[in-house]
This record gives structure tokens, sequence and C-alpha cells, in this order.
């Protein structure tokens, strides 16, 4: 009786000890991918602003400065592949260039934005296409 209350208690505190890991596992998880839903969001925006032909300067500077404040949260976000891969951060400092082309010189009308849109997604899907 004694040896089955033992191995009931092992067995209870590895159940719980393996849900705690596995929480910890998923947490670690949440901020790259909220960071990625987010941008997504902003890009999608810009996007739907341009299929309509609401290429409004002031949303359009909004989004693309989300993205430049999520664009530099990407190194803390990933961490291990900024320092380990030379790559990611070519590909990083490849979506901040399009990221300050449009910031520096914001898109003026719908073919501008058009053309900042394209740079910024087409930055997006190079990193994703080697790293996702």
């Amino acid at each position: 009786m004694k040896y089955l209350l033992t191995l009931l208690a092992g067995l209870l505190a590895g159940a719980l000890l393996t849900a705690t890991a596995l929480g910890a596992i998923a947490a670690r998880e949440r901020y790259p991918r909220s960071v990625m839903v987010v941008m997504q969001a902003n890009l999608t925006a810009l996007q739907r602003g341009l299929r309509e032909r609401d290429c409004g300067l002031p949303e359009s500077r909004h989004h693309f400065g989300q993205l430049v404040a999520l664009g530099a949260e990407i190194p803390r976000a990933f961490a291990a592949r900024e320092r380990d891969s030379v790559e990611f951060r070519r590909a990083r400092e490849l979506f901040e260039a399009a990221l300050d082309a449009a910031d520096t010189a914001p898109p003026a009308d719908c073919a501008a934005l058009n053309r900042a849109i394209t740079a910024v997604g087409q930055s997006c899907e190079a990193c994703h296409a080697r790293f996702r």
C-alpha cells in the first residue's frame, strides 16, 4: 500500500511538472508569434486601403509607423535566431530598409503606396521562406 501511494504521488508530481514545462514552452512562443500577427494586421490594413483606393496618408503613416515599431522588436522576439544567424540579421535589415524608405518618404498616392507595400511584403516573404 505504501508503495502504491508513493507511485501515485510520483505520477502526480510528474504530470504537474510536465504541464508546467509545456506551459513555459508555449509561453516562450507567444511573444514572437504576437509580433508577427500584429505586423500582418498592419500590412493587411495597408493592402486593404490600397484595394479600396483609400490611400490616405495619415492612415498609411500610422500603419507604417506601427510596422517600424514592431520591426524594432524582432531582435528581442527572435533573440536566438538574431544571435545565431547572419542570414536572419540580413533579412531583418532588408525589412527595416523597406520600412525606412516608406517612413522617410511617405507614399503620396496609391502608386507609391503600392511600391512601398510590395517592398515590405517581399522582405517579409523572403524571411518567411527561409525561417518560417
